[in-house]
Parts: structure tokens; sequence; C-alpha cells
């Protein structure tokens, strides 16, 4: 058994492609697309230091280990931290701590690209007219002909385990020095990683060689060892997940996007779950795009509606995106199911605070509403400190 292979698109049919790779979701290595561009220099790791040894960035602990912590204080009923050990630095001097050593989890993580990295990039092929360095934020509405340019550099042992981006931005991921092996998972099959919101529970980076590729043939996923250089278009939701094979250095432009008003006061309004975005994936479809509308309604619907508390409207919103997406999804080939239980029956409580903003109304009933909530999140932290002290 093995993943498929990455199609290959030179830079030259790239127009012509981009529709169908975004209605369709497939990802692509795009060949020449920064040929002679400054980044560039970034291939190889003398050089990218010599460019960049100067560059502030933030140093932090590998996301996952920040979410396995978060999940851990949430379980003793423990406060959450507001910063998880970020420090300044300079690219420089991240270098020389990393080294080729294996194992060290200090990364620099979606932080603003280097202005000496975007100088004269040409991103026309992509319909983007303009670059900004830095990120977004993921509820706004932007100019499809804008990217922003975010960079990772980790060493060799890390992994940024398999998720999916809320924002519903394409994403062109240029692979400077190092090499990076990239998994990827159609969002046709989000059932089968079992997600919590946005991030799978199925750990690829603990899987054997035989074993990961034998979940993403069951998944019809992808496998490539991204070499300096290279250039991969991840459509948007895409589920992916990257190993870092050596230190290594990544460009992200995120870019286009959600198009539909609908699908995009989805994406600001209602959590997001594999229902949500299998109705937001569905309004890019061409075949599919009237009723993914139809189901964005019904979803929006129900979130417009008020309700008794946070925990009361997720459940309620989740009913019904489950019920629309569903019926959406029946009608694509490619789906795939999963178990009839999902992790999110089990999270209702931790899921409900993307609800957590009061309900419109006099400022005494929103107060009332907070402090209500405030004391059920209060019982529910104790109870769990007194369960985990059990």
């Amino acid at each position: 058994m093995a993943a498929r292979v990455l199609e290959r698109i030179d830079v030259q049919d790239l127009p012509k492609r981009l529709p169908e790779l975004r209605q369709r979701g497939l990802p692509a290595i795009v060949v020449g697309l920064f040929r002679h561009n400054p980044i560039e220099l970034a291939r190889a790791r003398p050089s990218a230091r010599e460019l960049l040894r100067n560059v502030p960035v933030s140093v932090g602990p590998n996301y996952v280990d920040a979410n396995l912590e978060r999940v851990r204080r949430f379980l003793r009923g423990a406060p959450m931290p507001r910063r998880m050990g970020r420090t300044r630095s300079t690219f420089g001097a991240y270098l020389d701590l990393v080294g080729d050593r294996v194992g060290v989890r200090q990364v620099i993580s979606e932080e603003p690209a280097p202005a000496e990295l975007l100088d004269g990039i040409d991103l026309s092929p992509l319909d983007v007219d303009g670059v900004v360095s830095g990120n977004v934020d993921p509820y706004a509405v932007t100019s499809p002909d804008t990217a922003y340019a975010l960079f990772f550099v980790a060493g060799l042992g890390n992994s940024s385990d398999l998720h999916t981006d809320g924002d519903g931005r394409d994403v062109v991921l240029y692979q400077g020095f190092g090499r990076k092996r990239v998994c990827l998972v159609p969002s046709s099959s989000a059932a089968l990683v079992h997600p919590v919101a946005g991030f799978a529970t199925v750990r690829l980076a603990a899987m054997s060689d035989g074993q990961r590729r034998a979940f993403l043939d069951y998944a019809g996923g992808w496998e490539h060892e991204l070499l300096p250089g290279e250039a991969l278009f991840m459509p948007a939701f895409i589920w992916h997940h990257f190993d870092y094979l050596e230190v290594s250095l990544s460009v992200a432009f995120r870019f286009g996007g959600v198009e539909d008003p609908l699908a995009r006061e989805l994406i600001r309004r209602v959590h997001l779950d594999q229902h949500t975005q299998a109705i937001i994936v569905a309004t890019r479809d061409p075949d599919r795009a009237d009723a993914g509308r139809r189901a964005a309604q019904r979803v929006l619907d129900a979130a417009g509606q008020r309700y008794w508390s946070a925990s009361a409207k997720y459940r309620a919103v989740r009913e019904v995106s489950v019920a629309a997406a569903q019926e959406v999804m029946a009608a694509d080939p490619d789906r795939r199911l999963g178990g009839f239980i999902e992790v999110e029956d089990f999270l209702a409580g931790g899921l409900s605070g993307f609800y957590s903003t009061s309900p419109d109304g006099p400022s005494v009933t929103r107060r009332w509403w907070q402090r209500r909530e405030f004391a059920r999140d209060q019982v529910r932290r104790r109870a769990r400190q007194l369960a985990y002290w059990a």
C-alpha cells in the first residue's frame, strides 16, 4: 500500500489549473514558481544564515507540546498560561541553538517572513498581486489578490501534527534549506482522522513508516518529501502534517480563500469542526455550491438564535451542522465515512468556548449571562480538580 503521489505542475500551466485544484481540493508541487527570486538564497543553510543572521525572531515550544500542556492543565482544572515560554532571539542565534542535534523542541513558528526573503516575489500565477509579511485575522475579509507570508524553522525530530487551518485560505509553502516530509489528507476524509475542532487525534508522528503509509492509503492521502526549492500548493481545509527530517526553513504564503459570503460568515460565526468544514468546502465546488450555500444558511440561522448558555448553543448548532453536512456530502464521490461516535460527542463543554461572548441585549442581561458562564466554568474546573486528585 502507498499514498498517492503529488502531481507536479509547471508554473506556466498553473493559471489554467488553479481553479480545478481549488474546487477539487487537490494539492500539487508547483515547479518554477520562485525561480530567480532572492528567496532562493534560503535553499542553502549557509546563505540563509548570512542573509538573515540578525533578523529578530520569537522562539517557543513546539505547538504540539504546548497543546498537550493545555490539555493537561484543563484536565486538572489549572489555569491556562497566556504565553508558553516564548523568548526573543535572532535567526543566527537560533541556528546556533539547534545545530544538527536531535530533539531540540524550541521552534520558530508562524513568524512574519523577513523582508529579505520577499524582495521581488512574483505570485501572479496564483492571481496574487501583493505580499504582506505577517499573519492576518482569520475572520477578516481580505483581498483575494494579497498573500500573507510567514516562516517556520525547526530542528530534526520536530513535527507539525495533522491539522487543518480554519481561515479558509489557500497556501503555497516554499521549502528553503533542509528536508521535510509532508502528509496530506483530503477534507472528504476528515472523519477518518477523528478530529477535535481543527486537530486530528490520529498521530502520524507516532507511526512507523509502514503504518503511516497504510493510513494515508486508507484515507486517500498523499506523502511527499519536500526538497529545498520546491513549492507545495495546499488548498483550503486540506489536512496536513510535517516531519522535520533535517533542520529546515519554510515560508508559507496564505492567499485567496473562501469567496462565498455565506461560507465566510460561517467561518466567522460558527465553530470549526469536520461538519462546518465540509459545508464550506462544498461552496467552492460548482457541482455542490448551491447545496453548500443552503446548508450554510441553515447553520447560520441556528447560530443566530438565543440560547441559555454557551454549551447549549454549541450542542444546538452542532446538531444542525451535522445534519446539514451529511446532506451536502452525500453527493461527494470521494467522501469517506468515519465511526458513528465522534470525539466531539464527549467534549461539548470544552469546545463551547467559541460561543463564550454574551448575546446581544441590555447591558444588565449581558453582565448576568457573563457571570453565570463564569460560575459554571468555575464549577466545572473544581470538578476536574477533584477528579484529578482522586
